[in-house]
């Protein structure tokens, strides 16, 4: 007699992640969010630079 040993998944699925709806994030979060990404990346950008392109980015001039 063969014994069968069949494999039952307990992994759960993981739910999807969503992603991150930036515009509806007010311009000086924004505006750190990007000073932050540059220093990270290493390029040299300064606030006031990630704060005006965060105003662009929202519309707000």
């Amino acid at each position: 007699m063969k014994i069968v040993e069949t494999k039952t998944s307990t992994r759960k699925s993981k739910p999807k992640k969503t992603s991150v709806n930036y515009s509806n994030w007010d311009p000086l979060t924004q505006a750190k969010y990007l000073y932050d990404l540059h220093q990270q990346l290493g390029s040299k950008i300064n606030r006031a630079e990630a704060y005006e392109l965060a105003l662009k980015a929202v519309g707000a001039d």
